[in-house]
């Protein structure tokens, strides 16, 4: 083997393992700016300071939450969606019912295995988990059937935080001091 072909065999494999090493350097480093939560949190939803628990749930794209008597209506030219949260307090285990208005972002078609695809109104919503406020979309359905009031998906989930499936409640709901 000629001196110039050992150089490539050599060099090769080299510029793959630092390219490589570089590639996990920067995903590690990305990744770690991201908060380890449990499958199950609670949370705050804003602007009632209600503390809720959530399911993170990556296998659902986008956040659901529970509502009742959802109502489409116009304001103006836009269109607008009224609902009424109605969700037990996990401080005080008194159930709270809020009559909520908000602006219509989209509608959302759910895939539900064994049933027809149903479309859901989504709203934007604003609510404090692992101590920092978020606001980001939530499609409206009754989830009186579901354990959780709210769903956290991967939409949210994707930038926020990574899960540990074997734990459940490790941060804080509060909300940031906000003066």
């Amino acid at each position: 083997m000629n001196s110039k072909r050992i150089a490539d065999v050599l060099i090769f494999p080299i510029i793959g393992l630092v390219l490589l090493t570089s590639l996990s350097t920067s995903l590690s480093a990305k990744e770690s700016k991201k908060a380890t939560l449990g499958w199950v949190e609670k949370i705050h939803i804003k602007p009632w300071e209600i503390e809720v628990e959530a399911k993170l749930d990556p296998g659902a794209q986008t956040s659901s939450m529970q509502a009742e008597h959802i109502e489409r209506f116009k304001k103006g030219d836009d269109e607008w969606v009224r609902f009424e949260l109605e969700v037990k307090d996990e401080r005080t285990n008194d159930f709270e019912r809020e009559e909520v208005e908000r602006p219509l972002v989209r509608d959302v078609r759910i895939k539900q295995h064994g049933e027809p695809n149903r479309r859901r109104p989504v709203v934007m919503m604003e609510f404090c988990i692992n101590q920092h406020s978020y606001k980001t979309e939530f499609n409206l359905t009754d989830r009186d059937k579901y354990n959780y009031p709210v769903l956290l998906g991967r939409e949210f989930l994707e930038e926020v935080a990574l899960i540990d499936p074997s734990k459940t409640f490790v941060s804080e709901p509060e909300c940031p001091n906000e003066e």
